[in-house]
């Protein structure tokens, strides 16, 4: 299961604003991982509610790693 995990480099994310946080830093919750891009783009237009879908957002792992959150990532 961790190899299958470890391939999953694509999330769908969004974003906590700093002023809902305690430590008043913004924060993010990834919702689901992907291996492909296309996945992700699919599981926002065919899951997601239609009143939702604008906050979240798609990212490599990378691209998470680069905002800091290293540890939930």
């Amino acid at each position: 299961m961790k190899k299958i995990f470890n391939e999953c480099n694509w999330a769908v994310y969004f974003t906590i604003p700093a002023e809902t946080q305690d430590d008043g830093q913004e924060g993010i919750t990834v919702c689901a991982w992907f291996s492909y891009p296309f996945q992700a783009e699919e599981f926002i237009e065919k899951v997601l509610p239609a009143e939702n879908k604008a906050r979240f957002r798609i990212a490599h792992r990378s691209e998470l790693y680069a905002k800091g959150d290293k540890e939930n990532v």
